[in-house]
């Protein structure tokens, strides 16, 4: 029964990877632990940094850091909105699943104090390089969100935009935002919604039908919003919709559910 379990919970952290990921794992699926599909995914991102592919410039530079940001923005406007990175300073922030450095540059320029994991060590190294770059202060660390390497009650805000549907035991992942969280404090999550247009179009119909993303911590104040139309799935008239009606949209039918709890 354990291993059936394990089984099902793997096939649907499936459903959260690329495409191109879920091609290399398919065939092995059925009997990987999560400790080996872990592995798996690591690899995975290690070798394809998440954002990479959105930029025409040598990765580490200046340039590559700036065309970055630039798409991340424009494409995905709302998450300066979602995210509130203004209101962040003199704040303990730690960031899981840090990328690029891209998000965490907002909450550094905005004054918070400032800590990113990930992974893997391809995107500490750029996402630190980032920071050096721009001159921004911020610490950064290899970390698994499973088992963070941090004291209870250190952060006040705890942010993890599209990372925590991709580790294969989430719960464990949402129980160590909550030990690390001083109460009081506020962690700000985004995972890929199940009740959106992207989800019911590229997922249901082209991959399996995903498992449950999250169970919040008893006690736990929730919020959710939801935002980001993906318009790729909108021919013709996604190029074409106004801010204000994608907004409306993405309000009920967004890819992006954002969490918002306080301990």
């Amino acid at each position: 029964m354990k291993d059936a379990t394990a089984q099902r919970k793997n096939r649907a952290l499936l459903d959260r990877l690329p495409l191109c990921a879920v091609s290399v794992f398919c065939d092995e699926i059925d009997w990987m632990s999560n400790q080996d599909l872990k592995e798996r995914v690591r690899a995975f991102w290690q070798a394809n940094p998440c954002g990479v592919k959105f930029a025409d410039a040598a990765p580490g530079t200046r340039r590559f850091y700036e065309l970055v940001e630039a798409h991340r923005y424009t494409k995905e406007w709302h998450i300066p909105i979602a995210a509130d990175f203004r209101s962040t300073r003199g704040l303990k922030v730690l960031e899981i699943g840090c990328g690029l450095g891209t998000d965490g540059a907002q909450f550094a320029e905005a004054g918070a104090d400032y800590t990113g994991v990930d992974l893997t060590e391809a995107a500490v190294e750029l996402a630190r390089r980032r920071f050096e770059l721009f001159s921004l202060p911020g610490k950064f660390q290899t970390a698994d969100a499973e088992n963070l390497a941090f004291a209870d009650d250190s952060f006040d805000l705890v942010y993890s935009h599209g990372v925590l549907h991709h580790t294969p035991e989430t719960e464990k992942a949402i129980k160590e935002i909550h030990r690390v969280l001083r109460p009081g404090g506020r962690a700000v999550v985004m995972l890929y919604h199940r009740g959106s247009y992207n989800y019911r179009i590229n997922i249901f119909l082209l991959r399996r039908a995903g498992a449950q993303l999250l169970k919040i911590e008893p006690g736990t104040e929730v919020t959710l919003k939801t935002y980001f139309l993906n318009k790729r799935w909108l021919p013709v008239i996604g190029s074409i919709l106004p801010r204000s009606l994608e907004s409306r949209l993405a309000a009920r039918w967004g890819w992006h559910l954002w969490i918002y709890a306080t301990k």
